[in-house]
């Protein structure tokens, strides 16, 4: 015999999966904004997400979890206020402050646009490498250069040589 709560959970999760397919997109998106503003106090200017990730060494971004996915919240917030997020984009922050989820805030961009974007606002000032270092790593990985040799001249692990090199990171950087 079975569990009566066990089958009334999966009839339940089943109702409501099917009364969710057959809302239309603009009614998904309105059920969206009702759960993402329960986590957000308005400023003046900012929108700052409630309990964003304040741990040491991580940045203020807040997450939302809606339908059994899980979104950066400024992910969600341009996704709500603007439509989908392209492919290989990713959302980055005129205000220079990771909590805000202020639609008005934020602008799409590639990874070297935020690479660009963090150097012009001063918040790189411990990253090693300059596009021109990356164009002289990958040059002399090229000419055959060891990684482990590259990765103590220019002062990083071997790991972020072989980042380089397969282009996982500076992806967007040619030689």
């Amino acid at each position: 015999m079975k569990c009566r709560c066990t089958l009334a959970g999966r009839e339940g999760s089943k109702k409501r999966k099917e009364l969710w397919d057959i809302l239309t997109d603009k009614q998904k998106n309105e059920k969206m904004k009702v759960a993402f503003f329960k986590h957000v106090d308005k400023t003046e200017s900012c929108w700052l997400w409630r309990n964003a990730n304040k741990g040491k060494g991580k940045l203020h971004y807040g997450s939302l979890a809606f339908r059994g996915k899980s979104y950066l919240a400024h992910r969600a917030s341009w996704k709500l206020h603007n439509g989908d997020i392209p492919e290989r984009m990713w959302v980055l922050h005129k205000c220079d402050n990771p909590s805000c989820v202020n639609p008005d805030h934020l602008f799409l961009g590639t990874a070297l646009d935020n690479q660009r974007d963090k150097l012009e606002k001063g918040r790189c000032v411990v990253e090693r490498l300059t596009v021109k270092k990356v164009k002289e790593i990958r040059n002399k990985l090229e000419m055959g250069v060891r990684s482990d040799r590259l990765a103590k001249d220019y002062g990083v692990s071997a790991t972020t040589i072989h980042c380089i090199k397969s282009r996982k990171t500076w992806k967007d950087i040619q030689s």
